[in-house]
């Protein structure tokens, strides 16, 4: 299952779960399944807070370079997109490349997405040389 959009409270596809939760959401998440076809809109929520002072760090560790969640990414500017050549009788190829925000260029003829999104669905060998 591919995480392929994260959205913060506020933006598009969000505004119904901001009146349902309010100031607990955290964000939603659309998840694809390429097996069973299927798309799934899950949410995170703050269902407790407590007052918390982090441990003072090793002298001697490293800083963390690790990201836990994609949704720090949000804060940096939209990576490039590309264009990715799904041919006229693929249908359900298309079906996933709109599900996952591609755009048709009539002028090139191409899908474009972000260059994330097609590696995520395993369409890097279908990206169009300039």
């Amino acid at each position: 299952m591919h995480v392929l959009a994260i959205r913060r409270p506020g933006q598009r596809g969000t505004q119904r779960l901001v009146t349902l939760y309010g100031e607990r959401l955290v964000c939603v998440r659309y998840r694809y399944d390429a097996v069973s076809g299927m798309r799934y809109k899950t949410v995170e929520l703050i269902v407790d807070q407590a007052a918390w002072t982090p441990p003072p760090p090793h002298p001697r560790a490293p800083k963390p370079a690790i990201k836990v969640d994609n949704i720090d990414d949000l804060e940096t500017p939209s990576p490039p997109h590309v264009g990715v050549k799904v041919f006229f009788r693929e249908n359900v190829l298309r079906d996933r490349v709109k599900a996952a925000g591609g755009h048709w260029s009539k002028a090139e003829k191409l899908w474009r997405l972000p260059y994330r999104t097609a590696v995520s669905l395993g369409l890097e060998h279908r990206i169009a040389k300039r």
